[in-house]
């Protein structure tokens, strides 16, 4: 008896789990902070970004996998970088954990980013083949 209560007060603490999903393609202007505290845009950057957010009432756990390509202000290729993100947060605790990665790439590697065409920012309205071929393309990355 006492273990079926123990399993039935486990099931009901995990209660259910909220799973968003968010796969990106979109270009920006990147900018750095100067020695008098104004910031200076110095390109921009193309991603390719999947994201994953899993939430219950307890517990809240996140994992970003990101391919950024730098460019300078005249569009002239600078570095590709690789990012692996994952966090956890116990409602109940407070406590956070978190660890990421880099890997730099030699090349250009994201797909399906447009060009930055005078806005700070320019996102793409992807399809659901686009979708998958971006989260394809992203997760390959953790193969290397």
């Amino acid at each position: 008896m006492g273990i079926v209560l123990v399993l039935m007060l486990l099931s009901t603490a995990c209660g259910s789990v909220e799973r968003t999903e968010h796969i990106e393609s979109f270009t920006i202007e990147n900018s750095e902070k100067q020695d008098n505290g104004m910031f200076e845009v110095t390109g921009y950057k193309k991603v390719n970004s999947v994201s994953l957010i899993e939430e219950s009432d307890n517990h809240m756990e996140s994992d970003v996998k990101m391919v950024e390509d730098y460019y300078n202000s005249d569009g002239i290729f600078l570095k590709s970088i690789f990012t692996y993100g994952h966090g956890t947060l116990s409602k109940l605790t407070r406590a956070t954990d978190s660890d990421e990665q880099k890997l730099e790439l030699s090349e250009p590697s994201t797909i399906l980013a447009p060009d930055l065409e005078g806005d700070n920012f320019k996102g793409v309205e992807l399809t659901a083949e686009e979708k998958v071929r971006v989260k394809e393309h992203v997760l390959s990355f953790m193969e290397d």
